[in-house]
């Protein structure tokens, strides 16, 4: 992203967050070959992210299947942060047909729903909130390591146990990792090791099998 345009997105960050309100987190990801990260945030307590967080399962799925080239938005998808729900939609930051960063609003309804209900059982009425029929397309993740823990931390959890991974079980993981396009982020494969207790060159092996 050039830094016109950079320092331009920055600041609408910046504008964003004050017309809307603390229940809303406004990310901004820039996003090149070298490295891709958030380079503003605004309310962050709502995902616990920072600079320099990592792209999201949710963007990361959006560049391998370039999505962005047949839409300018993705709008009110559920994202997962924190153990709570939460709406999403990323607007999609191109130049010249190159998508260069992502502009996320991020809204916490959970206040916005307890009132609705303290409301509805004063009136006498039925209202609630069916999670169950959403599904999340996101998870906000402040570092790798959270992205992996979340996706193959069943793994991460027998390894800390002090077992040792079938090799059945190790490309398991390396598969749901490589599925949700862990392997896009810069240094996952280092991280990936360490969490897994499985050698750098060994992911390669399971991940050319995969992709063959």
């Amino acid at each position: 992203m050039n830094e016109f345009l950079k320092n331009s997105y920055i600041n609408m960050v910046d504008f964003l967050a004050a017309v809307l309100g603390e229940n809303y987190e406004i990310v901004l990801h820039e996003i090149s070959e070298q490295n891709s990260s958030v380079i503003a945030i605004k309310n962050s307590h709502i995902s616990g992210r920072d600079i320099g967080a990592p792209l999201t399962d949710f963007a990361l799925n959006i560049l391998k299947n370039e999505e962005f080239k047949h839409s300018e938005y993705a709008l009110n998808y559920k994202a997962l942060a924190k153990g709570k729900r939460i709406n999403g939609s990323t607007f999609f930051i191109k130049e010249n047909g190159t998508i260069t960063g992502m502009l996320c609003i991020n809204y916490d309804d959970e206040g916005a729903k307890d009132v609705l209900e303290r409301l509805a059982k004063i009136l006498g009425l039925n209202c609630s909130f069916d999670e169950t029929k959403s599904v999340s397309q996101e998870t906000l993740s402040a570092s790798v390591e959270e992205m992996i823990g979340s996706l193959v931390g069943d793994k991460v959890e027998l390894v800390n146990s002090g077992a040792i991974l079938t090799p059945a079980q190790k490309e398991e993981a390396i598969q749901i990792l490589y599925q949700n396009s862990i392997f896009s982020v810069k240094s996952a494969v280092n991280i990936a090791s360490k969490m897994l207790k499985i050698s750098e060159p060994t992911i390669y092996r399971y991940l050319k099998n995969i992709k063959n």
